[in-house]
């Protein structure tokens, strides 16, 4: 199983350092050569003179040669002198006087007989080296002893099986010396660290000799079959579970019901029956975050209703009318599509509520960077001083401690200071994140959740916007389109209806004509006129074909339209001369988006604004949310340097051999970048939701996989991501076809039906 290198060498100093990591200039204690080590290595983890083992493997860097590149590494008992004096200073008590003196009685075995007879060691340390603390010094020599035969044994256990290098040292620091002990009676343990997702922990379990029937890896593969559903559902039938159970387990003997039991006491996962006595499963993350949601709307809600009047607002009668509506109790949802007024009525609200209430009572948020920015530009256009932030950001999203993940800084125990909380986009916000931002929100907390009905449904799962509405809480839906923005509006609300939709023959930008179809008979026909789309938009100067257009598509693979063979193909065009290095499949200048939410380093070194602070773990690295895009500025074989804006911020991306998803699953989504991110040019509809360009371009795909992925909310969040001109492009056909199919009610929630029990 193992196939890391051990290399036993004294550490000297360090030569560069970045972040935790560290080049190191190294001994062979046995010849002397100098050895350069690379590691993953705390400020002061590594001590000069003392001697380590790392494990890892030689690799040859370009520039600076040899190198040993140590996946983990643990501090050994040292043989010489210099080593044995350094190594026994390390104890409490040891000073370099006392460890002289027991170099002196017992040569290279000092160490030992401090460990095993303090008594003896006492008398030969001198007269301030008590036998009590000899016998301090003994049982930290002794936990050195146990942590170093631990991590040895953790390498021997994890080694070859794909988990993260730093495994070891967070079960050690979890579990102390008894962490390969407990690894070995129980793997699924490491699920709790990052980077150890269940199918990896899965074959740990086997390569342990684990029975493939035993009933708690039956109830863990349970679990998983709830915790990778991708159809957005909160509950799923039992039926399912116990089939993805039984896909798993193959040839052994299934216990599907003792195996849901066993996930269910064991807190993996929640069940309810419905009204019918039919069995429903959840993943118990899942189900805690739906209960908390509707929990937590019924305790606003019942609060004094202390919204303005709104008839002094200039809006028209029909906007003062449904706004009212939502305004209907200190919780409501504000609704309508493109061309409505919906942004600049809530801008109107939202400075009525700052004039009586102060401004820094007032919280606008938005689920992405790119829609906060686009409501603080258009609050400010109508003269609102309020600057819009992200969910997160509001939230303050922060790094928790090992195995735990990330999480946000305002909770139930530290709510928000603000009374007035306004949320656009709202419909993209799953119900996990629902569930965080309600628990922010103190008693008496006015929130209004602003959002279009009919776009694509949460990535994540659940559907709030949906279920609260369908639970009878305040709503008002603006119908009258109030601007004309051409084609784009008119299409997009004849598919709200799911009505047929006229198409531009011409594009005329002043005449509001501004939806076109590029004809194309199959896929591959389609993907080239994207590309020649593209190209003469840049030979003619129009604009940016990088930055100011995005395409949109339906899949991730297996298509001549997917996002993966599409952006491979727009690189090449659109960024053909940008500086690139061996094994980085990025270029200077490329367009990329992250794919998972994290947090990064920074690469300038300036100081962050107070938005931008509130986004920092404890270590300074920087969260950055899934779906945000940003410009290469540099790449190295094992590093992208990248700017964002909204806000604007330096970073750096470590590259390494990144397959599989964060939690160490095979994952179809994996970006085989080696990181999170991946190229941006072409987007998925789900990723480009709360974002806009000047112009879209939208492949209409024929794979049948995209028919599982395009109903009506999938074009209507396409096109609508359009500013000035959107072009589908494939045939007019399939468009029509995807209107007639509708996504969002499909997905299986109980939050309706607990919202209004809560009432």
């Amino acid at each position: 199983m193992p196939t890391l290198i051990e290399l036993t060498c004294i550490f000297r100093y360090e030569r560069h350092r970045w972040d935790s990591t560290v080049i190191a200039d190294c001994e062979d204690p046995g010849n002397h050569e100098p050895l350069v080590v690379k590691a993953v290595a705390e400020d002061g983890e590594l001590v000069t003179g003392l001697t380590y083992r790392f494990y890892g493997r030689y690799r040859k860097h370009p520039k600076y040669g040899p190198q040993f590149h140590a996946q983990t590494f643990v501090r050994s008992q040292p043989h010489g002198m210099a080593g044995v004096i350094r190594y026994l200073m390390q104890a409490p008590h040891v000073g370099q006087a006392t460890a002289a003196k027991l170099w002196e009685a017992f040569q290279g075995d000092a160490v030992r007989f401090l460990r095993e007879r303090p008594d003896v060691a006492a008398a030969a340390g001198g007269g301030r080296f008590s036998e009590a603390k000899a016998r301090e010094a003994a049982e930290w020599l002794k936990g050195e002893q146990a942590l170093e035969d631990c991590t040895i044994d953790l390498i021997n256990l994890l080694g070859g099986l794909g988990f993260p290098r730093n495994t070891g040292k967070k079960a050690v620091g979890e579990w102390g010396n008894k962490a390969a002990e407990l690894i070995k009676r129980n793997p699924y343990l490491l699920m709790r660290f990052r980077g150890c997702g269940f199918l990896r922990c899965d074959k740990l379990f086997l390569n342990l000799g684990g029975d493939p029937a035993k009933l708690k890896r039956q109830a863990y593969c349970a679990w998983h079959a709830a915790a990778t559903d991708t159809d957005g559902h909160t509950w799923l039938p039992v039926d399912i579970i116990e089939k993805g159970l039984r896909g798993h387990i193959g040839g052994a003997r299934v216990q599907g019901p003792a195996a849901v039991k066993l996930a269910v006491r064991g807190k993996l996962l929640s069940s309810r029956r419905d009204d019918a006595g039919r069995l429903w499963l959840s993943e118990r993350r899942r189900a805690d975050n739906e209960a908390a949601v509707a929990r937590h709307i019924a305790r606003l809600s019942t609060g004094q209703n202390c919204w303005p009047t709104i008839v002094s607002l200039d809006i028209s009668d029909h906007q003062i009318s449904q706004l009212g509506g939502a305004l209907d109790g200190p919780v409501g949802f504000f609704g309508g599509g493109p061309g409505t007024g919906k942004t600049y009525t809530l801008a109107r609200l939202v400075a009525k509520v700052a004039h009586r209430h102060g401004i820094d009572n007032v919280a606008v948020a938005a689920p992405t960077g790119k829609a906060a920015v686009r409501v603080s530009e258009l609050m400010e256009g109508y003269g609102v001083p309020a600057q819009a932030r992200t969910i997160h950001s509001l939230l303050r999203v922060q790094q928790r401690t090992e195995g735990e993940g990330w999480g946000f800084t305002h909770n139930e125990g530290n709510p928000l200071p603000h009374r007035w909380v306004f949320v656009d986009e709202s419909s993209m916000i799953d119900t996990d994140l629902q569930a965080s931002l309600l628990r922010a929100c103190a008693d008496g907390t006015h929130v209004l959740f602003v959002g279009d009905t009919a776009q694509l449904p949460p990535v994540g799962h659940g559907a709030p916007l949906r279920d609260l509405i369908a639970a009878g809480l305040p709503y008002g839906e603006l119908t009258e389109i109030r601007r004309n923005s051409g084609s784009i509006v008119r299409a997009c609300h004849a598919i709200r209806s799911g009505q047929r939709f006229q198409t531009d023959e011409q594009i005329d930008l002043e005449a509001g004509l501004n939806l076109r179809l590029l004809g194309a008979g199959d896929n591959a026909a389609a993907a080239a006129r994207i590309i020649e789309a593209l190209t003469g938009i840049r030979t003619r100067g129009l604009a940016d074909p990088i930055w100011d257009c995005q395409v949109v598509v339906a899949v991730n693979r297996k298509s001549e339209l997917s996002r993966r063979d599409l952006n491979r193909r727009l690189q090449a065009e659109l960024n053909a001369g940008g500086r690139s290095v061996r094994g980085n499949p990025f270029r200077v200048g490329d367009k990329i988006v992250n794919t998972k939410n994290g947090f990064f380093p920074r690469a300038d070194g300036s100081e962050c604004d107070d938005d931008q602070a509130d986004g920092l773990d404890d270590d300074g690295k920087v969260f950055v949310a899934n779906g945000e895009l940003a410009r290469v500025a540099d790449v190295t074989e094992t590093l992208v340097i990248v700017n964002l804006n909204a806000p604007e911020r330096q970073i750096k991306i470590p590259r390494g051999n990144g397959d599989q998803d964060a939690d160490g699953d095979d994952d179809k989504q994996a970006t085989g970048t080696g990181c999170s991110w991946d190229l941006g040019y072409a987007l998925s509809v789900h990723k480009s939701q709360g974002s806009e360009w000047p112009i879209v371009l939208v492949g209409l795909d024929e794979y049948p996989g995209a028919r599982l992925v395009c109903g009506r909310e999938w074009l209507y969040t396409a096109i609508s991501r359009a500013q000035r001109l959107c072009c589908m492009v494939g045939k007019l056909a399939t468009a029509h076809s995807m209107t007639r199919r509708v996504a969002l009610a499909k997905r299986k929630t109980f939050l309706r039906e607990d919202s209004q029990k809560e009432e």
